[in-house]
């Protein structure tokens, strides 16, 4: 089968045999405070710092999932007040959640057609973004961070990068709390996040001292700085996460490669008759493509995908039923790129 979902995604090749050494090592059984899973954290701690070219002065947390991330930075800042800016489903539901822990919150959505909001943002502590949107296939440029933080250097920056860490370039100077589940670009198995937070970020926590929930940050970020969680982690994910910084290429090669197909696929759907639901090319994503039919086509693709063995994304959010995705992680090959737009050349010849 082709696996070409947003989410849980497609595995690194790899990750079977890796599973089979952890296993084979014990380290699954291990206890999580001891000499051998902190170092299996240390070693996944410096190989995202060297592959991902995160700083060493930022501390990097394990948490369940995106989601959770949300609740954490709600529930350990309760004193901030926080701007979410968004233009789809992902950062709508993060401001809420924002809101129902009873944070102060300002939402700014915005046009998927634009980059950001052309107007003033309002004061506040925090500003929120969605750097890639995957229910829509948006995209927040590295330098259009870079620019709204020097707009607004007073203030931190939260990224929610659960499609694009460890698959394309992230400004971390930028930026202040950033995270991501580790089953889209990573290609690992659900069931962990990993948040980085500067020490900014770090500082301002420890300040506010809000310990009252298991994973607060002012609980979490001590124990992380010793390479430890608050609770018994996911060994196996970070294990796996540990294996897979040994075996990457940096991450500016892979932002490079994944930039250049998805660009070539953008066109290549556009000469081939396919409506893209993002119009400006300018705002694509590189990491999650997505396509737009009538409702009974959007239907009948996916069906037919089904039975050819390509396992495509379904639409989210408004645009549920009249688009579907396609993602274009570092697990995906070009052969099995190759697969699917043969696929889906022989979908068009078939609807004509």
């Amino acid at each position: 089968m082709y696996f070409f979902y947003p989410g849980p995604a497609k595995l690194h090749p790899m990750v079977q045999q890796w599973t089979t050494e952890i296993f084979k090592e014990g380290l699954t059984s291990r206890n999580h405070r001891s000499a051998e899973i902190i170092a299996c954290y240390r070693k996944a701690v410096e190989g995202l710092q060297k592959k991902l070219s995160i700083p060493p002065d930022y501390t990097v947390v394990f948490t369940s999932s995106a989601t959770e991330c949300w609740e954490i930075l709600a529930q350990s800042f309760p004193k901030d007040t926080f701007t979410h800016v968004f233009n789809g489903a992902f950062g709508a539901k993060w401001a809420g959640i924002s809101q129902k822990l009873g944070n102060t919150v300002h939402s700014i959505r915005y046009s998927p057609e634009a980059p950001l909001p052309d107007r003033e943002l309002p004061a506040s502590d925090w500003i929120c973004l969605t750097h890639c949107e995957t229910s829509n296939g948006t995209y927040i440029s590295e330098n259009l961070i870079v620019s709204l933080k020097k707009q607004y250097p007073e203030r931190l920056v939260a990224i929610d990068a659960t499609s694009s860490l460890g698959g394309i370039c992230i400004p971390w100077e930028a930026t202040d709390y950033v995270f991501a589940s580790v089953q889209k670009c990573l290609g690992l198995p659900s069931g962990m996040a990993v948040l980085v937070c500067s020490p900014q970020a770090t500082e301002r926590a420890l300040q506010q001292n809000v310990t009252t929930h298991y994973n607060s940050l002012a609980n979490s970020l001590p124990l992380a700085q010793q390479y430890q969680t608050t609770h018994t982690p996911n060994i196996l994910d970070i294990c796996l996460l540990m294996k897979l910084m040994e075996s990457i290429e940096p991450i500016q090669l892979i932002d490079s490669q994944l930039q250049e197909r998805a660009a070539q696929l953008y066109a290549w759907l556009e000469q081939e008759g396919f409506a893209l639901l993002i119009r400006n090319a300018a705002v694509r994503s590189p990491t999650v493509i997505t396509i737009q039919a009538a409702e009974h086509e959007i239907a009948h693709i996916k069906s037919a995908a089904s039975q050819s063995g390509f396992v495509l994304g379904n639409g989210y959010g408004e645009w549920k039923n009249t688009t579907f995705r396609i993602a274009n992680f570092p697990a995906i090959t070009n052969q099995e790129v190759m697969a699917l737009q043969e696929f889906l050349l022989t979908f068009q010849a078939a609807k004509q």
